[in-house]
């Protein structure tokens, strides 16, 4: 009497016309999400039909090492690229790694770049603010993957952040420079936007301005214009209301208003902003920095990654 032979995985692909990946997938409870509804009834069907199970010797192990998506507002700007770093590190030292992605300053493009990652079926994300990013929160947080969030707060949603108190900090430097010139006109220049960053200048700016009884001078710029309207923009601002020292929400906005100052030579004197460009310009402007601890920032983000 002759034995039976033993149905293969690779039979029951064959026999269901799906490839021995979504065969495994499938019975292995993979597939949602993935797969076709109809395919996961058709290799469930057959299989239950002749007895075939998964060997689980054969199954592969869960893999131990996890990649996790960081998209960035700019990895231009030092103090980002600086923290992409160091989640990097911070990472392969428990043997995971990370994907960067930037939107170089255009948060517009923030919903399209998270869905690509996404594609990648990666482990976790690590998002800057974006437009429409509760809406794409949402969707993530269906599939239970972890989330921390950088100097932004999904309301409503329970997701992990890491977030910098701005607003003592440019109260702060505000302070400092008024000390220096009682009579200074100071300027904000911030993205029209609502995220956490933005609401934390303006309130900050605002609480200066009325400690000191100063002037509000503040100019709302989209950020998705071109740079050449960007640095027009700042120009206009700075020339019309005769600032002495400006201050910028967002990495790319001072990066633009940096070199705008430095090429047409505008009579400002201090410039204020989270990561000051590095120019060779007028050497009387002088560029504060409202530093922020990277390397603590990074490791709140990955234990929360991680935990």
């Amino acid at each position: 009497m002759t034995q039976k032979k033993k149905l293969t995985i690779t039979d029951v692909a064959r026999a269901t016309g799906v490839s021995v990946t979504t065969v495994s997938l499938v019975l292995n409870g993979k597939g949602e999400g993935h797969i076709g509804s109809a395919t996961i009834r058709k290799v469930k069907d057959y299989a239950r039909k002749v007895g075939y199970k998964p060997n689980p010797i054969a199954r592969p192990q869960l893999k131990k090492t996890k990649i996790f998506g960081i998209l960035l507002e700019d990895i231009a700007a030092p103090q980002q690229s600086l923290l992409a770093f160091e989640i990097e590190r911070l990472l392969r030292k428990q043997g995971h790694h990370g994907f960067v992605v930037s939107m170089n300053g255009d948060v517009a493009t923030g919903e399209g770049l998270l869905r690509i990652l996404q594609h990648k079926e990666l482990d976790g994300y690590v998002l800057m603010p974006f437009e429409n990013m509760d809406r794409s929160l949402k969707k993530i947080m269906t599939n239970n993957v972890r989330v921390v969030l950088y100097d932004c707060i999904a309301e409503g949603l329970k997701v992990d952040h890491v977030v910098v108190d701005y607003k003592p900090k440019v109260v702060a430097a505000i302070h400092d420079y008024w000390n220096k010139r009682k009579d200074a006109r100071i300027g904000l220049v911030v993205c029209q936007s609502n995220v956490y960053r933005m609401r934390e200048f303006q309130e900050g700016y605002m609480n200066a301005m009325d400690k000191y009884a100063g002037d509000v001078l503040m100019k709302k710029i989209q950020i998705s214009l071109e740079e050449t309207e960007i640095c027009a923009q700042i120009s206009d601002f700075i020339r019309h209301n005769r600032l002495d020292a400006v201050l910028f929400s967002t990495d790319r906005l001072a990066r633009i208003g940096g070199e705008t100052i430095a090429r047409e030579r505008l009579q400002i004197s201090c410039v204020i902003a989270t990561d000051v460009p590095v120019l060779s310009g007028d050497s009387t402007v002088t560029y504060v920095s409202l530093k922020q601890d990277m390397i603590l920032i990074a490791e709140k983000i990955v234990k929360g990654l991680l935990s």
